[in-house]
């Protein structure tokens, strides 16, 4: 069994730890703002802004 180095956290914790680094601030802020760029992205290019492309819109 390897030992960790003096500080390392233990494995366990890792999740609740990496959880804490990734949560957005302000969450609701952050999806409007991708929202915008999402339907901007789709006004400018011509792509259906509610609907899933599939798999085959490399093939159109």
């Amino acid at each position: 069994m390897s030992t960790l180095p003096a500080g390392w956290p233990r494995p366990r914790t890792w999740p609740t730890r990496v959880a804490a680094e990734i949560t957005l601030d302000n969450p609701l802020d952050a999806y409007a703002k991708s929202w915008r760029l999402w339907s901007r992205f789709c006004a400018a290019t011509g792509l259906p802004e509610l609907e899933g492309l599939g798999a085959r819109w490399w093939r159109s």
